[in-house]
């Protein structure tokens, strides 16, 4: 026999159980490795760094290698993902048996575009189209001057461009912006407090994280655009994208009412079952059934709760008598002692069943004469 449950314990832990134990593993490491590719992509956005004075782009050179390093280990663990869907696919269980069923190739594409550096925080966007706005004014002011192609590459520039700063205007934080030459609409800010300027990434990071969370809560009610295209069409992604989150919070936090509600409603279900085979169970009266059962609505309606395991003491005081001389009269007529009352003796057969010893077991009821 036991020579047989070993056998029985191997045969349980197949290879293919196994196997599928380790998948499932892995998709564990792919899962939090995903989770991790989604919130290192934004810091690509934040590498290009503005140099203010003498206006050219550098590069975060720190950043952009933490960010490179980091990015290709999930990219690595993505290639390796797709690699094994590719020679494994995947196993279903079904009717007690493993069935290996082929991987489609449109999620291999979808699997491939996720390990490409899609923006996912609208503050990244922010920082980034505001750097973008700002050498746009330099390349309209340049239009008349001679400035190379390769004049606002920081490691390249060469030249006198103070003539920038009396049309590419930044005003000084707290003060209204000046867009007589060059309106930078939303950017502003950023230009304004010197986010653009900064290598600390904690510094822009957080400045740019609560603008973006500002203005999804208020749906971008409170940004004053310039006549920009893209930077109108970024201020209506905002404000779509506020709703659709709002929206969404509010979809949840119905479904999650109704869950409770629908939780609380088969809980009141199932004592009210409980207490009708209890009363069936001690054959209540009709009458008492009714009763009980009406007092027991009242009380889940005003939202208390009943205690299935005591259920007299929710009762009014006459109806939990009732109920219990009733119960004592059944305990007494089933129990193994032969006891004989008289006419006489009736009520102090109810005195008796009224006390406390009415709510013991009916083996350990005795009536003592």
């Amino acid at each position: 026999m036991i020579d047989g449950g070993d056998s029985l314990e191997r045969s349980s832990s197949s290879p293919l159980e196994q196997h599928y134990r380790i998948f499932q593993t892995w998709r564990i490491i792919f899962g939090v490795s995903c989770v991790i590719a989604v919130s290192l992509d934004p810091l690509f956005f934040y590498v290009p760094v503005i140099d203010e004075e003498n206006k050219c782009i550098e590069l975060d050179k720190k950043l952009r290698t933490i960010s490179l390093i980091l990015r290709s280990v999930t990219d690595i663990i993505g290639i390796i993902n797709i690699i094994l869907q590719v020679l494994n696919g995947y196993t279903e269980k079904t009717s007690g048996e493993d069935k290996k069923i082929p991987r489609l190739w449109p999620y291999f594409l979808i699997d491939i575009l996720g390990l490409l550096p899609f923006p996912q925080v609208l503050g990244a966007f922010w920082y980034f189209l505001s750097i973008e706005r700002e050498t746009a004014c330099w390349h309209r002011a340049c239009v008349d001057k001679e400035c190379s192609e390769s004049s606002f590459n920081c490691d390249h520039s060469s030249g006198n461009y103070t003539f920038l700063n009396h049309i590419c205007i930044i005003s000084p934080p707290y003060t209204t912006p000046n867009a007589t030459i060059f309106d930078f609409g939303i950017f502003h800010e950023a230009l304004q407090y010197g986010v653009v300027q900064s290598k600390s990434f904690s510094e822009k990071f957080f400045h740019c994280f609560w603008w973006g969370l500002r203005n999804l809560s208020s749906f971008g009610q409170n940004l004053q655009t310039s006549n920009y295209v893209w930077e109108n069409l970024f201020t209506i992604l905002i404000s779509l994208f506020g709703l659709l989150l709002f929206s969404y919070f509010i979809g949840n936090l119905q479904e999650e009412e109704e869950r409770m509600e629908m939780e609380e409603k088969t809980e009141m279900e199932e004592k009210k079952r409980t207490i009708e085979i209890w009363m069936f169970k001690y054959r209540l009266p009709v009458e008492m059934k009714n009763e009980i059962m009406q007092n027991v609505d009242r009380r889940l309606e005003r939202k208390k709760d009943v205690f299935v395991e005591n259920l007299l003491r929710h009762l009014p005081e006459e109806l939990r008598k009732a109920t219990k001389r009733y119960l004592c009269f059944d305990i007494l007529k089933t129990t193994e002692l032969r006891i004989t009352f008289s006419l006489s003796k009736g009520k102090r057969l109810k005195q008796y069943c009224d006390t406390k010893k009415g709510k013991e077991d009916k083996k350990k009821l005795v009536y003592i004469m």
